[in-house]
């Protein structure tokens, strides 16, 4: 795992529990700093459209689990990708297929989030799902 998961889900588990906007999002910057730069990924065909800001995704299968990297150019964003980490990587392929948002909104996330990083969201579980059903996982 290139990332420090325990340390991830503590920051997430702070963040939903903050009630102050200024609190989650320097919670979701830092979030942001555990992911590494990966500027392996970084390449075109691995950029999802949509977003506001770059993001880049690469879906692997091992070991029947998905393996999900990804890298963003904003730390905020990586923040709010880091919590696709929590929930989609070391997972199966179906669990990653069932996921929906609703998950992440239940973090209270929509509520602070402009229609533009919404959508970079969609964009990017849109991307994570279709790499999936385009691999055959």
């Amino acid at each position: 795992m290139y990332y420090n998961k325990t340390e991830l889900n503590q920051l997430f588990e702070d963040f939903k529990i903050l009630e102050e906007w200024q609190d989650k999002y320097e919670t979701l910057i830092e979030m942001g700093k555990i992911l590494p730069e990966l500027t392996e990924i970084k390449k075109p065909e691995n950029l999802v459209s949509g977003c506001s800001s770059k993001v880049w995704v690469v879906v692997e299968l091992k070991d029947g689990l998905v393996n999900l990297k990804i890298n963003s150019n904003s730390l905020t964003v990586s923040g709010l990708m880091s919590i696709f980490l929590l929930y989609l990587d070391q997972k199966t392929p179906k669990e990653v297929l069932d996921f929906n948002l609703e998950k992440i909104n239940n973090s209270s996330l929509q509520n602070y989030l402009s229609s533009n990083r919404q959508n970079g969201l969609i964009a990017t579980l849109k991307r994570i799902k279709n790499e999936i059903l385009l691999k055959n996982i």
